[in-house]
């Protein structure tokens, strides 16, 4: 074994080589790379061959080339052993990834093809041009993303004519200008696009005639009624021309068949079409024609009233015209507008007039039309004072038996004021102030009372003012101190939402001396057996000297119940605080007596110190207890009609079960009666003024009642008084005239329509008032009706006429 391995360690030596010892290394191979140097964004358009040669760098072989993901446009195609992408594009654009590989490496990238449409120009056959007249001719482009510019790359345009690329379109060039020289010329028009190196042209040719043609076909637009003067123009040909014209001119204007002019004065308006044909001398004769349409403008006129100003208030109007070109210019040229007003050029009228009187004037308006209609007209401007106006609403309403006092408002006019009651009465024991318009005095009887009043200012003359107005008398809410005046109540809506009140002593503000702190009483009626929660806390706005509140049940005669858990512990029905950390009371009362009887008892609330203020609020929270009854509508219309049927559905809520009604006092109108379903119906026979109540009554055991009174007034239908043909009004000159009225429950209320009626009327008062512009008979439908229920109404076709007054 020792001579094999001998062996084999010399014949390593041999393979050395000659005339070295040790063994030589193999130097590393270095990795190829390679990669896509052609730039990834690639356009070509559409329908136009395309042919490029894909570039790479690294490779240390010949290159295979291939498609990987997405796909060429349609109609390109790749060439795997050139790397060669040629073809005629489609439509699409899109991206696509490219190989390219070698025996050792490869390498992927992603091209983005964009395909535009290719740029050509529309074809055009141009019309003959004629020496020495305008001329004009489009070319427009299109398929590119926009042409960059256009040229005329071959040819010669006609001496005269120029290239330009339209303001409006950059794919739109126009060869326009007046030919100077005849002859035929050949020319090719070139555009160039924006994205591409991309070019589209057309051969034309214009011919250059001496053929007649009408250089002025058109006219310039007119007035009515003003002198007219234009005239048509033709060169080329051979003079002299004759000229017609077919179609309609207005009436007035005339056409010279020689000179080619039009004269006159129109006196129509509007747009009038027509043809105008000029034929010349020459044999044979030669002609042009052209359509157009003549604008004769209405005659300017304008309206110079702008209705009344008040004195110290706002104005703002507008003088106003018709016809004419706009727009139009006004001034004042003589006169003045009141002291305070501008008027504008435009025609506006505003300011603030600080002078009383009439004030005369003279505008003028000057249109915008050749030539411009230059008019004026007299007006007048009248400075008031500002209307009168008494306010027609509910004056606040007053209990019977106590001291009352209200004001009926004024306002406008020229102080000071003077009221009067113009119909209908106060209610017994007040009176009105005619100085001050104040209402006083202690009401002594309930109902509602209507009446109408009118007031006067101290202007020179007067101005008077009528308002309907209606007090309601009723008893006074009173204290709720006592068991026997209670108040009831129902269930709170949720914990959020309890009921309020307000808590007071009975002499304010309350002394060590007189300690009377206010007790309130609560009247709760519930099923037996049920369990009824009272709760009552105070508002948290007052710091230290917050509302103590305390709370006991008590029965009918004032006796403190004694089944009562409170919210934390047993105790007898009377809680001053739920526990230590708060001044808030509450209460669970189990109600007494049989499951399907009810049962009566109160909650009493009072101070326990004593310092209670006006201004403490306490909540309550009730929740188990039977809703009350209550009656609705708690108020009627303020009355009826004499001999017109009358219903009113009078409805109960909470009580329980089923609920009859009884009259409860005073006296019905004769003919009405009240059912025991609560139906108040019937034809009253008698007028006058009938207070009357109402009571409602539950089936619950003992039953719960609930009383309501009304006063309401019978009267006699609604009828107009006046005649339906109003007193003549003088044109310029203030008017007013009140429809009259007899019958109805006030207040009285009034309505007009009309189209075009020359005064307002005011639908509180019926006064019709205004200062008619314009003389004439003006008509419309006016009518009037009450408060009653259902209304009483009358309607009138009235007629008014406007004249001329010395």
């Amino acid at each position: 074994m020792k001579l094999g391995l001998t062996g084999v360690f010399l014949g390593l030596l041999l393979a050395a080589g000659c005339g070295g010892g040790g063994v030589t290394s193999t130097p590393p191979v270095t990795a190829e790379s390679i990669s896509i140097t052609t730039l990834s964004i690639i356009q070509c358009v559409q329908t136009v061959p395309f042919s490029m040669v894909l570039q790479a760098q690294g490779n240390s072989s010949a290159l295979t080339w291939s498609v990987t993901s997405g796909q060429l446009p349609s109609g390109l195609s790749l060439d795997a052993v050139t790397g060669t992408i040629s073809g005629t594009p489609g439509a699409n654009s899109g991206s696509v990834t490219i190989q390219a590989a070698d025996t050792k490496a490869s390498a992927t990238k992603q091209f983005y093809f964009t395909v535009f449409n290719k740029l050509t120009i529309n074809p055009v056959t141009p019309a003959s041009a004629h020496i020495n007249a305008p001329y004009s001719l489009t070319v427009t482009g299109q398929g590119s993303s926009a042409v960059a510019s256009w040229a005329i790359s071959g040819g010669q345009l006609p001496p005269g004519l120029t290239l330009a690329v339209s303001q409006y379109n950059a794919d739109t060039a126009i060869i326009s200008g007046i030919p100077t020289r005849l002859g035929t010329y050949s020319f090719t028009i070139q555009a160039q696009d924006y994205t591409l190196p991309q070019n589209a042209s057309l051969d034309l040719v214009i011919v250059v005639d001496s053929h007649l043609v009408l250089t002025k076909p058109s006219l310039r637009n007119g007035g009515q009624n003003q002198v007219y003067s234009d005239a048509f123009t033709a060169i080329n040909g051979t003079p002299p021309y004759h000229w017609a014209i077919s179609g309609v001119l207005p009436a007035g204007l005339t056409l010279g068949s020689s000179a080619g002019n039009i004269t006159g004065t129109p006196t129509e308006f509007g747009g009038f079409s027509y043809t105008v044909t000029v034929t010349d001398s020459s044999t044979p004769t030669q002609t042009d024609s052209a359509q157009n349409i003549l604008n004769i403008a209405q005659q300017l006129q304008i309206q110079a009233n702008i209705g009344t100003a008040f004195i110290n208030r706002p104005f703002y109007s507008s003088f106003f015209y018709t016809g004419g070109t706009s727009p139009v210019t006004w001034s004042i040229i003589s006169g003045n507008l009141p002291p305070g007003l501008t008027l504008h050029s435009s025609g506006v009228v505003e300011g603030i007039a600080t002078q009383l009187g009439s004030y005369n004037f003279v505008v003028q308006a000057t249109d915008s039309g050749t030539a411009p209609y230059v008019i004026s007209q007299a007006g007048a401007l009248n400075v008031t004072p500002t209307p009168l106006n008494v306010q027609g609403q509910p004056v606040s309403p007053a209990p019977v038996n106590v001291t009352y006092h209200s004001q009926i408002p004024a306002s406008g006019g020229t102080p000071p004021y003077s009221w009067a009651i113009s119909s209908g009465s106060l209610p017994l024991g007040l009176t009105l102030n005619s100085s001050t318009g104040f209402i006083y005095g202690t009401p002594s009887q309930n109902g509602t009372y209507n009446f109408s009043v009118k007031g006067t200012d101290s202007t020179n003359p007067p101005q008077t003012a009528t308002a309907n107005d209606f007090i309601i008398i009723r008893s006074a809410l009173g204290r709720n101190d006592s068991i026997a005046t209670a108040t009831p109540l129902g269930n709170s809506q949720n914990v959020s939402s309890p009921l309020v009140f307000s808590i007071s002593p009975y002499i304010d503000p309350i002394s060590a001396a007189t300690p009377n702190p206010d007790t309130d009483f609560y009247k709760l009626v519930a099923a037996g057996g049920s369990i009824v929660h009272v709760e009552t806390f105070a508002q948290r706005s007052w710091g230290a000297n917050t509302l103590d509140s305390v709370i006991e049940i008590l029965d009918q005669q004032g006796v403190r119940l004694h089944s009562c858990n409170q919210p934390s512990y047993i105790a007898s029905c009377l809680n001053d605080d739920i526990d230590a950390s708060t001044r808030d009371s509450a209460l669970d009362v189990k109600v007494p007596g049989a499951a399907k009887t009810t049962s009566t008892f109160y909650a009493h609330v009072f101070d326990w110190r004593g310092d209670a203020r006006p201004d403490m609020l306490y909540y309550l929270n009730v929740s188990g207890v039977i809703e009350p009854l209550t009656i609705s509508p708690l108020t009627l219309a303020p009355g009826a009609t004499r001999g017109v049927n009358f219903q009113q559905q009078f409805t109960a809520t909470g009580g329980s079960g089923n609920v009859t009604w009884l009259p409860d006092g005073g006296a019905f109108p004769p003919g009405w009666s009240l059912s025991s379903s609560g139906l108040l119906s019937g034809v009253a026979s008698a007028d006058g003024f009938y207070t009357f109540a109402v009571k409602a009554t539950d089936s619950a055991n003992p039953p719960q009642t609930a009383r309501a009174q009304y006063t309401m007034q019978i009267a006699e239908p609604l009828v107009i008084t006046t005649s339906p043909t109003f007193p003549n009004a003088c044109v310029n000159q203030p008017y007013s005239f009140q429809m009259q009225t007899s019958g109805g429950v006030p207040p009285i209320f009034f309505g007009f329509i009309s189209s075009a009626f020359v005064i307002n009327m005011d639908t509180s008062t019926g006064i019709f008032s205004g200062t008619p512009s314009v003389t004439g008979t003006f008509t419309g439908d006016g009518g009037a009706s009450d408060s009653a229920q259902p209304p009483s109404s009358q309607g009138q076709h009235i007629s008014l006429t406007v004249v001329n007054c010395p």
